[in-house]
């Protein structure tokens, strides 16, 4: 990857607010300051400050790139999984878009074991050792490496824990959130009115939790 962050511009998200407002799930003392106005029943996000607030995300995403640090990317909505893999692998950054392993952070010990057993395999896989072995044992370590390809795939190479976690849709990725805040990793979060903002970093207020496309490649 090339370890840079992609631009963003308010049309994008405008765009993705005309398609899916956001829900008013609202708590007036930590949502206000991201809410521009409300129509119809239906928060309207002010776009000014998710302009500036993505701007702040960006420059400290960069500065940890930029002393050799990891951002662990984040998002397994149908909607966020090809994106999140496609600026993960283009920032040459691990990342998880199918299936949050409960302990993948405050269990990294034992999730490092697992990780080894993964590159294990797909050593034995390359090498074509596998293809010698009885056709029973062939298949359980066959459907083993599957398993694991899914789960830690994307942190294949995640020597040790990042130091800050891209989370798209923080009501979904909750058990990653959790985990992230047990360890003190710093969050990067798009949100939207139906998501407590008070624990995340970097708080990015988005047009609607259906709108991926701002952050798309």
């Amino acid at each position: 990857g090339d370890g840079t962050f992609g631009s963003y511009t308010l049309k994008e998200d405008g765009s993705a607010a005309d398609r899916k407002p956001s829900e008013p799930i609202f708590d007036a003392d930590k949502d206000a300051l991201f809410i521009h106005g409300e129509r119809d029943g239906i928060h309207i996000i002010d776009l000014l400050q998710t302009e500036q607030l993505l701007a702040e995300a960006r420059r400290f995403a960069a500065e940890i790139a930029a002393k050799g640090g990891s951002i662990l990317f984040v998002g397994t909505k149908k909607q966020a999984r090809d994106s999140i893999k496609s600026w993960a692998e283009r920032c040459d950054m691990p990342y998880v878009n199918q299936r949050w392993l409960g302990g993948l952070l405050t269990n990294f010990h034992t999730i490092s074991a697992r990780i080894d057993r993964l590159h294990e395999l797909n050593a034995l896989k390359e090498g074509g050792q596998l293809d010698l072995l009885p056709t029973k044992e062939r298949m359980s370590m066959e459907a083993e490496l599957e398993k694991l390809e899914y789960n830690l795939g994307g942190v294949r190479d995640m020597k040790r824990l990042p130091q800050a976690a891209l989370i798209i849709d923080l009501k979904t990725e909750a058990i990653a959130v959790r985990e992230c805040e047990r360890l003190q990793i710093p969050i990067l979060g798009l949100v939207d009115s139906n998501v407590d903002p008070v624990s995340v970093a970097s708080t990015m207020a988005s047009a609607s939790t259906g709108g991926f496309t701002s952050v798309a490649p």
